[in-house]
């Protein structure tokens, strides 16, 4: 958790939810856009579909917040929501 989150992590009670759960087991698919993860992220993300965007956007803001919730949790980002009915139906079922 960053130091600047941490009043509103209390104020949230994930401080005290994370006493006891930082994502150990837990898989967090984000099916957003394509976005890259932040660099101090890009070893605990994993993206098993072909990345087709080179920025960062609001699914790396958001991967990012996750990370910060649970920490020990295995990312996954997918590009669902600029996806053709194809490539979705794969998604969803390597997700199932």
């Amino acid at each position: 958790m960053l130091k600047e989150n941490k009043e509103l992590f209390d104020f949230a009670n994930i401080s005290l939810w994370q006493q006891d759960n930082l994502g150990e087991g837990t898989t967090v698919v984000l099916l957003d856009d394509y976005d890259l993860p932040h660099q101090y992220m890009k070893d605990v993300v994993e993206t098993p579909f072909k990345n087709e965007k080179s920025d960062t956007g609001h699914c790396t803001a958001v991967g990012a917040v996750v990370y910060q919730i649970v920490p020990n949790a295995k990312l996954i980002y997918m590009n669902f929501t600029r996806s053709n009915r194809e490539t979705s139906t794969k998604m969803i079922d390597w997700i199932i």
